[in-house]
């Protein structure tokens, strides 16, 4: 299993609501055509997380709206993906529907190594 994990910021203006709004309608929409028509290769989990940042239970402060997991089976899998995005019409059409609702000059892309089981936790 490969795994990414992108930090994002709502655009300024913008409200939760609308990023949510955005980000699981239109954007995904997008995602789905191109994955549809076999210009990038579907991911095994694509997960949005959205930050609550006036939960009483968080701790700390975060300056990051959405965290993004994305899945593939292996980093060979996600390299297909990024090629299929980095052709200059595709990478265009994607990167103009993210200006719609992310501030893009602070976006953050991880590579992590996932951990399950433990404390408690159903595996």
């Amino acid at each position: 299993m490969f795994k990414i994990v992108v930090f994002g910021k709502r655009r300024s203006g913008m409200s939760r609501e609308e990023l949510i709004r955005a980000y699981e309608n239109d954007h995904l929409n997008l995602a789905d055509r191109l994955i549809g028509d076999g210009t990038i290769p579907p991911m095994l989990q694509y997960r949005r997380n959205y930050i609550c940042h006036d939960d009483p239970l968080n701790i700390g402060s975060i300056e990051f709206d959405v965290v993004t997991e994305a899945v593939f089976s292996d980093r060979a899998s996600f390299e297909a993906n990024r090629s299929g995005l980095s052709e200059p019409k595709i990478a265009r059409a994607l990167m103009e529907d993210m200006q719609k609702f992310l501030d893009l000059s602070d976006l953050r892309y991880l590579v992590v190594e996932e951990f399950s089981g433990g404390g408690g936790a159903a595996t």
